[in-house]
């Protein structure tokens, strides 16, 4: 497994401040905590579009070699049973630092955003209560985001998330998710049963 990109990696990205879309759509771990979220949109308020990895992110196809270049389908593992899955997907997958909160605290430093991607985590646990009973953007007007892409992040309670969200961003938001890819044969023919 690949190191993590992280804030060193990261880090001297902020002094192009001119920069507008950055996509790093990069196969391999990223390690992003609020920290660096805050720096990144606090030197970049004009940013429309930041993607760190959370199209393809790491752990999804561990079946497949995935490099710059190209996506070929990685050696058999040489257990003789035909499959190439030598790991399980999230064998090698990490539990993002980045929280709920720290993905809306870059909104709020970025108001021409349009797209943000980024895996967090979120649970809801590392809030405080009183934070979560009162509305995070104090009625203010929504942020004008089309799209949120989360990767695989952890999500506990959906509606507690929702109602996070739908208090700072837009109704029509558009939101993508990885965890599809790690769906089973056996899953898809368990979500056609009936129960009786």
């Amino acid at each position: 497994m690949p190191d993590p990109i992280s804030e060193a990696t990261l880090a001297p990205l902020t002094a192009l401040r001119g920069v507008e879309v950055m996509n790093l759509d990069i196969h391999c771990p990223f390690d992003v905590d609020n920290a660096l979220l805050e720096r990144l949109g606090a030197v970049r308020p004009t940013i429309t579009h930041l993607i760190l990895g959370a199209r393809t992110p790491w752990g999804i196809w561990p079946g497949y070699d995935i490099r710059v270049g190209g996506i070929c389908k990685a050696p058999d593992d040489g257990d003789g049973d035909g499959a190439d899955e030598a790991i399980a997907p999230l064998d090698t997958w990490t539990k993002p630092r980045a929280t709920l909160l720290g993905l809306l605290a870059f909104t709020r430093h970025c108001p021409r955003l349009a797209v943000l991607g980024v895996e967090c985590n979120a649970t809801l646990a590392v809030v405080p209560p009183a934070l979560l009973e009162t509305r995070p953007a104090r009625g203010a007007p929504p942020h004008p985001l089309d799209m949120l892409i989360v990767g695989l992040s952890l999500i506990v309670d959906p509606w507690a998330v929702a109602a996070v969200l739908s208090d700072m961003l837009p109704v029509s938001l558009v939101i993508n998710e990885s965890w599809g890819y790690l769906e089973t044969e056996e899953d898809a023919a368990d979500d056609l049963e009936w129960p009786e």
